[in-house]
C-alpha cells in the first residue's frame, strides 16, 4: 500500500506529497533516519515494559515511574539542543545522537533474569535518551531546511509520518527476534526442568504467545517461573539487539545523507519551531 501511494503521488498533478520534498539530500536523508530511529524506539518501549512488568515484577505505575528519567533527559536536553545546533550544525548532533542510541540499546542487550533497575535498566535509559534529545530536534531543522513556505507543514509531517510506519514496521521486525529467541532458549529451559515443573514453564510460555493465563499451580512453581523469567530477558535482549543494530544503520545514513550547513541552521530553526 505505500509503494502504490508513492507511484500514485509520483504521477498525481494534485499530490498532497509532491516529489520534489524530496528533492534536498539532507532533507530525504531526514525522511530515512527517522523511520530506523523509530522503529528501535518503539520497539525498545515496548519491550523494555515487557521486561521491566514481567522480569522485574513491577507494577504498572511502577513503570510508568521508571520511564520518568527519560522523560526528564529529552525535555532538558532538547532545550540544550536548541542551543548549540547552530554552532555544531546538525550533521554532528544527528551522528551522535544516532550513536547514543545504539549504544543504550546495546546496554539493554545485556539484560538478563536477575538485572535491577538502578544498575542495569537506568544507567542504559540515560544514553538512550540523551540520543533522543539530540536526534528529534535536529531532524526536525534538517526536514525543513531551504523549504518553501508552502511545504514547511508537510516537510514536518513526513517526520512524523516515518516515525509512526518505521515504529510498526520494527516493532514486527523486533516481534520476529522476540518470538524466535523465546522459542530457543524455552527449549534449552525445558529440557533443565524435570516433572510437573517443565509442564508448568510450558504453560507460562504458552500464556505469552496465546494471552490466556496458566494455571495457578505454575505462577507458584519457583523453578519454573525462574525458567520462565530466563526466557523473557532472553528473548528481550535478542529485540534489543536487533534495535541497536538499526542505531548503528542509523548513524550511517547521518554520515552519509545530511549535508546541511551550520550557516543555514538559524532560519531552518525559525521554521521548525512554527511547524511544530
Amino acid at each position: 500500500l505505500l509503494t502504490a501511494f508513492v507511484l500514485y503521488e509520483s504521477r498525481s498533478p494534485i499530490a498532497m506529497m509532491p516529489m520534489r520534498i524530496f528533492a534536498n539530500r539532507s532533507r530525504a536523508g531526514s525522511y530515512v533516519i527517522m523511520p530506523i530511529l523509530g522503529a528501535a524506539l518503539f520497539g525498545m518501549f515496548y519491550y523494555l515494559t515487557f521486561f521491566i512488568q514481567g522480569v522485574m515484577g513491577f507494577s504498572s505505575l511502577k513503570s510508568g515511574l521508571a520511564y520518568l528519567p527519560f522523560s526528564g533527559i529529552i525535555i532538558v536536553g532538547s532545550g540544550i539542543v536548541g542551543q548549540v545546533l547552530p554552532r555544531t550544525g546538525p550533521k554532528v548532533l544527528l551522528t551522535a545522537g544516532s550513536a547514543f542510541m545504539a549504544a543504550g540499546m546495546f546496554w539493554y542487550a545485556q539484560v538478563d533474569a536477575g538485572t535491577r533497575y538502578a544498575s542495569g535498566i537506568l544507567p542504559a535509559m540515560i544514553v538512550t535518551a540523551t540520543g533522543v534529545a539530540l536526534v528529534f530536534v535536529t531532524l526536525t531543522v534538517v526536514a525543513v531546511t531551504k523549504v518553501t513556505d508552502t511545504d514547511t507543514g508537510l516537510a514536518s509531517a513526513l517526520l512524523n509520518v516515518g516515525q509512526q510506519i518505521g515504529g510498526s514496521i520494527g516493532l514486527a521486525v523486533l516481534a520476529t527476534a522476540f518470538t524466535s529467541a523465546t522459542k530457543t532458549e524455552g527449549t534449552s529451559q525445558v529440557a533443565k526442568l524435570t516433572g510437573a515443573s517443565r509442564q508448568h514453564l510450558a504453560e507460562l510460555i504458552g500464556s505469552t504467545q496465546s494471552g490466556k493465563p496458566a494455571s495457578p499451580a505454575a505462577y507458584t512453581d519457583h523453578p519454573a517461573l525462574q525458567a520462565f523469567h530466563a526466557v523473557q530477558a532472553h528473548g528481550s535482549s535478542q529485540s534489543f539487539l536487533v534495535a541497536g543494530i538499526l542505531g548503528i544503520v542509523a548513524v550511517i545514513a547521518a554520515l552519509m545523507l545530511i549535508k546541511v550547513k551550520k550557516s543555514d541552521v538559524p532560519q531552518a530553526s525559525e521554521l521548525a519551531f512554527a511547524a511544530a
